[in-house]
Order: structure tokens, then sequence, then C-alpha cells
């Protein structure tokens, strides 16, 4: 799975089975991060809600991944300052935090 991003949007795209889930940056409620122990790897998620509370979740295991951390400030303004730190040194076990709601 592929991690695209541009001005209007945020996609992960599965080449294999034909999908392409999306989701417009105007429809962002929230965004979390958390890590989870898979047991060979630990795998560090970022979750995009919508206010109805579906989501889009994409993981550092997803190609793109730090094109995304890289370039989400300039399509939603993150609320919490040191995140991508704070995301490097969270723990599977801390439950990870909110890094973005909107107002």
């Amino acid at each position: 799975m592929k991690i695209l991003i541009n001005d209007e949007r945020l996609s992960l795209v599965d080449n294999e089975a034909g999908r392409d889930i999306w989701m417009k940056w105007d429809d962002v409620y929230a965004i979390h991060y958390y890590k989870l122990d898979c047991i060979t790897e630990i795998i560090t998620c970022l979750e995009f809600d919508y206010e109805n509370g579906e989501y889009l979740e994409v993981n550092s295991t997803n190609e793109g991944w730090e094109d995304l951390i890289q370039h989400l400030h300039k399509h939603i303004s993150i609320q919490q300052e040191n995140w991508r730190l704070n995301m490097l040194n969270c723990q599977p076990d801390d439950g990870g935090d909110t890094i973005y709601r909107k107002m």
C-alpha cells in the first residue's frame, strides 16, 4: 500500500487490489498517533478521523510514509509542538496522543 498526498487529499492506494481510499484534508476532524507491537517490529500509525467516527489509518510500513510525515504540516495545522519527536519516542503501551483536533 502506498500513501499519496496532494493539496486536496490524503490517499492510501492498493494497486494489487485496485483500491484507492482517500480523505479530503478539509474533512479531517482529528489526527492521532500510536504504536503497535507486532512482535517482529514496532509499527507507528497515524489515524485520520472523520467527525462521524470513521477513520483512515496509515502506518510506517506504507510506501510514502516519510513524505507524509515531512509534509503533513502543509495540509493540516498541527496543534502539538514537537509532535514528530513525541511520536518517535512513543511506546506501544503509551496509547499515543492526539496532534490535531478541528476547532
